[in-house]
């Protein structure tokens, strides 16, 4: 288990936030009450050494997110239901999934993973023990907020790709 997840109880929904800073794609899940509930989902371009924070950064032409690393939560699931874009309307907006069958258990591999273009106007549940990262967005859409609901115990087992396998997926944002 991830330090400071599964010591909480009880059921919770509210919103979880993401958005570009530079290249880099964060995320805020404001319906759990833990240390653990922001992160960094992604970066917008393969020129790790020079990402950036500032601007639009060095990636902010590809229409692509690289992943290193991904997680399941073993006592919940999971909704994301987008509500709102600071930058257009959300009924319009396609969002996007990595995911990978909880059916492969801990010995999960780069190729289980798929990406999936949800659309407009849908939501996604991810089941107990699947695979998966928070839900990502085309930079066009500014700040993102979506509705969350999922269990409070929010025990997390993550893999890293860069770490364990020294490498990262790319993602299309198409």
């Amino acid at each position: 288990m991830d330090p400071n997840t599964g010591d909480e109880a009880g059921t919770t929904e509210g919103p979880f936030e993401v958005e570009w800073v530079g290249d880099f794609f964060r995320g805020k899940n404001l319906a759990i009450n833990t240390v653990a509930n922001e992160y960094l989902d992604g970066v917008g371009t393969s020129d790790f050494n020079n990402a950036t924070d500032q601007g639009d950064g060095v990636g902010a032409n590809e229409d692509a997110i690289y992943l290193w690393m991904t997680d399941y939560h073993p006592c919940g699931g999971q909704l994301f239901m987008p509500q709102s874009s600071s930058t257009g309307d959300v009924h319009e907006m396609p969002f996007f999934m990595c995911l990978a069958k909880g059916s492969v258990g801990d010995d999960v591999k780069p190729s289980d993973m798929v990406g999936f273009k949800i659309p407009p106007g849908k939501g996604v549940y991810i089941h107990p023990n699947v695979w998966h990262n928070g839900f990502y967005v085309n930079r066009k859409y500014g700040r993102v907020t979506a509705i969350t609901r999922q269990s409070l115990v929010h025990a997390r087992v993550s893999a890293s790709w860069a770490n364990e396998q020294g490498i990262v997926l790319r993602m299309s944002l198409k």
